[in-house]
Parts: structure tokens; C-alpha cells; sequence
């Protein structure tokens, strides 16, 4: 016995699942004025739960069918918590039967987007429409991750490229703060300038050359 339904009205939407003359549901809050349907759509589920535990595969499936037309026809608002949530989970984890039938059904019938899985279907029209909603955007946001890296490695190859043609002013400038930041920034201490000097060779020369060694990638002996 549910603790949120009568059981007269559990057994009359059952029939109504089983027959699916869904014309029904219309009729329903004129025949058990007594039920809060907008209250009963965000009960907890756990009482969804406890419902599901008393009831068979099969009338689980009419269940299911008759709260996803109600939904829709009595313009009832579950959401994330919508009973056919919790009553298609319960029904996935104990049957054996392939649960993508039902749920075909319930997408192509549902305008919640949370329905049946409890997670967003995309506005997909079926198990299989939404695979494929699914994985184009895996896709999408594998290649926008994977255009966001380039551009970013651009950017770090041009902040280096700019650093290093900066680097031999600093250092015949003596200014050892910005080589400092300046081979931070990526600058290549083996690059040479227009006269096909490195800058190692040109700190080597103004007594710099301990500011670059650090920075230094290869095994140059600049003794």
C-alpha cells in the first residue's frame, strides 16, 4: 500500500498505462479531487521508491506511461524530481528487460528535459537521438580544448619570440631585472641576433653571462 496514493487510484492509473487511453488523465483531478497533484509530482523519492517496491515489472511500466502523459496533459512541473524519474530507476535496477523501449517511449512523448534518466535528454527524441547529441558535443569540446591548447601555445611561442628579440637590449642595457623576467617569459638565450650573435655569447661578453646559465638547455661550453 502507498503512503501518497490511494490504491484505488494507483490500480485506475495503471489501467489507464496499460490501456494507454491517456484521454483519461484529463478526468483525473475531477475524479480524486482529494489528491494534490502538484504536491504529489515533488514528493520524495523515496516514496516513488517505496511505491515501485509494491508493484510488478509490468505495472511499473504502465505507471511510468500514465505519469509521463499526466505530466504533459495537466501541465504538472516534476523537473529533476519528477516521479517518472525514480520510478524508471527503479524500474532499470531490478528488471532484466532492456530498459530503451520504455524510455523511446517516454522521450518521444516528454517535454521535461530531465526525463526519464533524471539527467538532461537533450530534448532528444530517443535513447538513440540522444547518443548522438551526446557525443557531438564530446566532440565539440574535444576540439575547443584542443584549439584553446593551440592558441595558447601560439601565444606563448610569440611572448617568447618577443622576449628573446628584447633580450639583447636588456643585456647591453645591463639591466638585469628584465633578463630576469625576460627568460621567465621564454626568451631563447641561443638565438642569434642580426650579426649571428647568441645572447649567451653577448652576456658572456658583458659579464652576464651567470644570469643565462640557469636558462642554459644544452650542454654549450661557455667557459
Amino acid at each position: 500500500m502507498s503512503s501518497i496514493l490511494p490504491q484505488e487510484l494507483i490500480n485506475h492509473l495503471i489501467r489507464i498505462g496499460e490501456s494507454e487511453s491517456f484521454d483519461e488523465c484529463e478526468q483525473l483531478p475531477n475524479l480524486y479531487p482529494q489528491v494534490s497533484f502538484g504536491v504529489l509530482w515533488c514528493s520524495a523519492k523515496n516514496n516513488w521508491y517505496e511505491l515501485a517496491n509494491t508493484l510488478s515489472d509490468h505495472e511499473l511500466v504502465a505507471l511510468i506511461k500514465t505519469f509521463t502523459e499526466m505530466e504533459l496533459r495537466l501541465s504538472l512541473s516534476g523537473g529533476s524530481v519528477a516521479p517518472v524519474i525514480w520510478l524508471y530507476k527503479s524500474l532499470s535496477g531490478r528488471s532484466s528487460d532492456n530498459p530503451t523501449p520504455l524510455a523511446d517511449w517516454v522521450l518521444e512523448r516528454t517535454e521535461n528535459m530531465y526525463l526519464p534518466f533524471g539527467t538532461n535528454n537533450r530534448g532528444a527524441k530517443s535513447c538513440t537521438e540522444l547518443e548522438e547529441i551526446v557525443k557531438r558535443e564530446q566532440k565539440e569540446k574535444r576540439l575547443t580544448a584542443e584549439y584553446e591548447r593551440t592558441r595558447e601555445l601560439e601565444a606563448k611561442s610569440l611572448r617568447a619570440a618577443d622576449a628573446t628579440r628584447k633580450l639583447f637590449g636588456a643585456i647591453h642595457r645591463n639591466d638585469q631585472k628584465a633578463i630576469t623576467s625576460l627568460l621567465a617569459k621564454g626568451a631563447d638565450i641561443h638565438a642569434a641576433n642580426e650579426q649571428g650573435q647568441t645572447a649567451c655569447e653577448i652576456a658572456k661578453s658583458a659579464g652576464l653571462l651567470h644570469l643565462l646559465i640557469p636558462h642554459n638547455a644544452g650542454p654549450t661550453n661557455f667557459g
